[in-house]
């Protein structure tokens, strides 16, 4: 568990499992894992952490506020992260890039990284807003890589390296508690 100032990071529980799916089915985020029973499984063989995968929770006042989710980032030798917060009202108030900075300090500490990477839609500006203030540096473009609702849309992608680690800010709301 790691705690910031108004928020904890934790593993999956089983008991967060039932809410969790609803929460990503309606985020489209589940990706590989398309029934309830299959994450079900995936959780009981895993845990949903692994070396090269694996999730966080983000807990405000010990309910779901988002998830941060980590995999080997092919063909590069780090890790591709996604994120997302629920609810609209933990949004817009700097919950994810508190959350966002203590996680990557941690993953830097935990596991022999060089990079962190994040594949951000062109549209979401507030998930690239939560990049910049976290210190992931703009990478490129991925021209028409995401199918998403119709249209071929651009990725783009931002990294941070783990010489860039003591630059990361610790925002106020992540300050230890």
């Amino acid at each position: 568990m790691i705690e910031g100032k108004g928020f904890v990071l934790r593993a999956v529980r089983s008991s967060d499992l039932e809410e969790l799916f609803e929460l990503v089915r309606r985020e489209e985020l589940l990706k590989s894992v398309h029934s309830e029973p299959k994450f079900q499984q995936k959780f009981n063989n895993t845990g949903f952490w692994e070396e090269t995968e694996g999730a966080v929770l983000i807990l405000k006042k010990k309910r779901i506020a988002g998830l941060i989710e980590y995999h080997q980032a092919t063909p590069f030798e780090g890790l591709a992260l996604t994120f997302c917060v629920f609810k609209e009202q933990d949004r817009s108030v700097g919950l994810m890039s508190a959350a966002l900075s203590l996680f990557s300090l941690s993953l830097f500490e935990m596991k022999k990284i060089e990079r962190l990477q994040l594949f951000i839609p062109d549209y979401n500006k507030a998930a690239i807003r939560v990049a910049q203030k976290c210190l992931f540096q703009f990478e490129g473009i991925a021209r028409r890589a995401l199918f998403h609702r119709g249209a071929f849309r651009d990725l783009c992608l931002y990294a941070l390296l783990r010489r860039e680690v003591e630059k990361i800010p610790i925002h106020p709301e992540s300050s230890p508690a």
